[in-house]
This record gives C-alpha cells, sequence and structure tokens, in this order.
C-alpha cells in the first residue's frame, strides 16, 4: 500500500509534550493530538525524562486520531517520526532502558565538555563533526555516564535519540537519520559516518 491509497501518521515527540497528526495521501489533515508532559529536575542543572512517557504518549495520540478519523489501523500507510534533538535514550543489549534520558537542557557534563575542549581543541573537534559540542549533546551525557555511573555504563549497549527509541518501540528497528545523527556531536557530518578519531580519543567503542 502506498500513500496514495492510505493514510500516514506524524509523531513529534517534544520536550514538553507529543503531538501526532493524520493524513490522507493528499496530504490533508484529517486529526490532530496532543499529549502535554514535562521534564523531571532531580537535580539543579539536571533535566530528565522517562521514556516510556513518549511511548505511552504516542500510544494513545495514535489510537485518538484513528478512531476519530474513522479510518482503519490496517489504512496506515507509512509512520513519520521527529523529536527533540541531543537528548540521550541509554538502552542495555535487550533494548530496555538503563535510566531516564538525559535531556538536551541537561547541563550536567559541563566538566567532561571542558575536558574533551582542552584535550582536543576546538578546531579539531569543529573540523571533525562540523558542530560545537555543548553539556546535553549525546556524546557529552555519554562521557558523564561513563564517568559518574560506570555500572549503568557496563551494561550500556545502544544510545538512541528520543523519536528513534519510540520508532524502536513501535516498529522494532534500531537506528536514525543523517539531521539527527549530527546532532549527537558523534558524526563526521562531511563523511556521513560515526567520527572515528573523535570515538578513540573520547574512549567509547
Amino acid at each position: 500500500m502506498n500513500a496514495r491509497n492510505g493514510y500516514l501518521l506524524g509523531i513529534d515527540i517534544g520536550t514538553s509534550g507529543l503531538k501526532c497528526v493524520l493524513v490522507d495521501g493528499d496530504g490533508q489533515v484529517l486529526d490532530l493530538a496532543f499529549r502535554a508532559y514535562a521534564p523531571s529536575t532531580p537535580r539543579p542543572g539536571w533535566a530528565e525524562q522517562d521514556p516510556e512517557t513518549w511511548v505511552e504518549a504516542a500510544v494513545s495520540a495514535v489510537r485518538e486520531v484513528i478512531e476519530r478519523a474513522g479510518v482503519s489501523r490496517a489504512s496506515i500507510a507509512g509512520l513519520g517520526f521527529s523529536g527533540q534533538m541531543h537528548s540521550t535514550v541509554c538502552l542495555d543489549k535487550d533494548g530496555r532502558c538503563l535510566r531516564p534520558a538525559i535531556l538536551w537542557l541537561d547541563h550536567r557534563s559541563a566538566a567532561q565538555v571542558a575536558a574533551l575542549r582542552e584535550q582536543i581543541g576546538t578546531p579539531q573537534l569543529a573540523e571533525w563533526i562540523g558542530n560545537p559540542i555543548m553539556p546535553g549533546f549525546m556524546l557529552a551525557s555519554m562521557l558523564w555516564l561513563k564517568e559518574s555511573e560506570p555500572a549503568t555504563w557496563d551494561r550500556l549497549a545502544h544510545v538512541l535519540l528520543p523519536k528513534d527509541y519510540v520508532r524502536f518501540r513501535l516498529t522494532g528497528e534500531l537506528g536514525t537519520d543523517y539531521s539527527d545523527a549530527s546532532s549527537t556531536a558523534l558524526l563526521n557530518v562531511r563523511q556521513r559516518a560515526w567520527c572515528s578519531e573523535l570515538l578513540r580519543a573520547a574512549e567509547i567503542p
């Protein structure tokens, strides 16, 4: 089934809420739904969310728009995902969350960012990844995790961005796209590949 004879769902995983839109094959909006939630701040400068919150919001919003529009689930031809960038979801080898996600507005990794800039240098970092490195970016959060929660780090098998975690839960597929990958501070943007030089320097497998 292609989009012309089916319906499309768009799901956006934001920091303060999830939006879902149902459109027909011509791009006409049939229905919208929103689910509100908020980050938790267990310590000053920290910002986290339980990834299960996004999944529950997505399932609830999708059900609402499908039922309200009166279309069948079998007629959904495709899903599209977008969402908050930089944030880090930590999974074990079985795909289970190891801890709350560390969000893009989190500042706990400021020391790790400063150390990385000192060790490698801002010009070299810019050449490798084409972006600055800031607290809350995936690389910075991973380095904080490595230093501060070694037991969690030892069990870490996958790191995902929020929209990619929801996609994984709904489809069983692990992956991302180049746009979001560039936000992790781990991608060589020119080569469109993970930056092996930076990974070695940061001692990340």
